[in-house]
């Protein structure tokens, strides 16, 4: 076996591994892309980005935060286009082109048909994309999102699935421009992308990328970022290097500079601004959606098929729609947020105390149905301006269909998951220890 005198480098997450690769810093953003693509960057003081995960600190390198956005389909994207648009009809002959070639090989010759006939970024000028057929993980974050297309004809030639291609891949760059936005709009300094993984080996995307975002694409000489990314981690804890930044600079070099194309930029900013009204319009169809499905009541809304039970003081959950009202020790509530104000200020663990007047209300059989039949959709608080047990919105703004618009904790909501959770589990609810210190509240 290994001797005890063996240094083992940290254990870390791939993704992770291929930024510390490309040297990731403070201005340099880490793009890895594959079947999904994360963008990582990372600042001396902690910077908050909605719909952008961390900061984290030390996560990558010592002494600074780390940020991560993401896009869920990727590659995976730019696949299932090639399978769900690959059958061609054309000069009498019908069938598809992953019938007899692999994925690589249809887009080196899509790429080669593109080059061929002259054909640039504005060829996909008619098609534009929602990338979201997998939700979106940034800068939305809104899992529940779901793919558009516009400007799909009857056409079945290898032209329009060469323009389908490139829309597909104009429109992952989009989403890389619009989280690169957020960042700089938050705080960080961005002047250029390392990008490493799969599709860095496709030119098309790599000089779609430079050209969306206007800024340069660096590549690494070494092309398997990742394995170079747990090499550098293996030197530092083998005292070869004093720290992972230090690593870094020795051990990546740079292969090339690819460097947007300046006579692109008003195409790719016209192109981006559509692809975000269409993910306005998509949540727009949303809310038309969800109102049709608007329980009689009038008071809570359950979008069965979009994962959340939205609600408001007055209906089952926040208020009482139930007899005989909430009496909780000697006092009695009519609604479920007056005795939340009553007890606030009397405790810190305000969440201990949501669960605990959860508990006191759905907790008996005659009531447990009305929670347990919202099965495991999100439960979301809307009242404007409370920012403690809501989000802070109204349930008729548009902003609730997006966690990063929401302005408060939401601390009813999450009790409700919390409480339902465990009368689920074994009938036993072990938050009921965690919250009987709250009956004290009400003698």
């Amino acid at each position: 076996g290994l001797s005890t005198n063996v240094a083992v480098g940290v254990g870390i997450i791939d993704a992770h591994s291929g930024a510390l690769g490309v040297a990731v810093d403070t201005s340099n953003l880490a793009l890895i892309s594959g079947t999904s693509a994360c963008h990582m960057i990372c600042s001396v003081d902690p910077i908050f980005v909605p719909g952008v995960w961390g900061p984290y600190f030390g996560a990558q390198r010592e002494g600074e935060w780390l940020s991560e956005g993401g896009i869920s389909a990727c590659g995976a994207l730019m696949d299932h286009v090639v399978k769900r648009y690959g059958y061609l009809c054309e000069e009498g002959k019908e069938g598809h082109v992953l019938q007899s070639k692999t994925m690589t090989e249809v887009y080196i010759e899509l790429n080669e048909w593109l080059r061929a006939h002259d054909k640039t970024c504005d060829f996909a000028a008619d098609i534009h994309m929602s990338p979201e057929f997998h939700g979106n993980r940034s800068p939305y974050a809104d899992p529940e999102a779901m793919g558009t297309i516009d400007g799909l004809t009857l056409d079945m030639s290898y032209s329009t699935l060469a323009k389908m291609y490139l829309a597909t891949v104009q429109s992952v760059a989009y989403t890389t421009r619009h989280i690169v936005e957020a960042m700089v709009a938050n705080g960080h300094s961005i002047r250029s992308i390392s990008a490493c993984g799969g599709l860095t080996k496709n030119r098309l995307w790599v000089q779609e990328h430079a050209d969306a975002l206007q800024l340069p694409i660096r590549l690494p000489a070494e092309t398997e970022s990742v394995v170079l990314g747990s090499a550098i981690l293996a030197a530092v804890a083998a005292g070869a290097y004093d720290s992972i930044a230090e690593a870094s600079r020795s051990m990546c070099e740079l292969g090339e500079i690819v460097a947007p194309r300046t006579d692109t930029k008003d195409f790719h900013d016209w192109k981006s601004q559509v692809q975000k009204g269409m993910y306005d319009q998509h949540l727009q169809r949303r809310m038309r959606t969800e109102s049709i499905l608007k329980t009689s009541s009038g008071s809570v809304i359950q979008e069965a098929t979009r994962g959340y039970v939205w609600f408001t003081p007055h209906s089952t959950f926040g208020g009482l729609s139930t007899e005989p009202p909430l009496s909780v020790g000697s006092r009695t509530f009519e609604t479920m947020e007056e005795a939340l104000q009553y007890a606030d200020g009397r405790t810190d663990d305000l969440f201990s105390l949501c669960c605990y007047l959860v508990l006191h209300k759905f907790g008996s059989e005659k009531h447990r149905k009305t929670l347990m039949d919202t099965g495991d959709r999100t439960l979301v608080y809307c009242k404007e301006g409370d920012l403690k047990w809501g989000i802070g919105l109204a349930i008729s703004e548009f902003g609730r269909y997006r966690r990063t618009c929401w302005k408060g904790e939401n601390l009813m909501g999450k009790s409700l998951m919390a409480v339902r959770g465990e009368l689920n589990g074994n009938g036993k609810c072990l938050l009921e220890s965690k919250t009987q210190q709250m009956a004290s509240l009400f003698t």
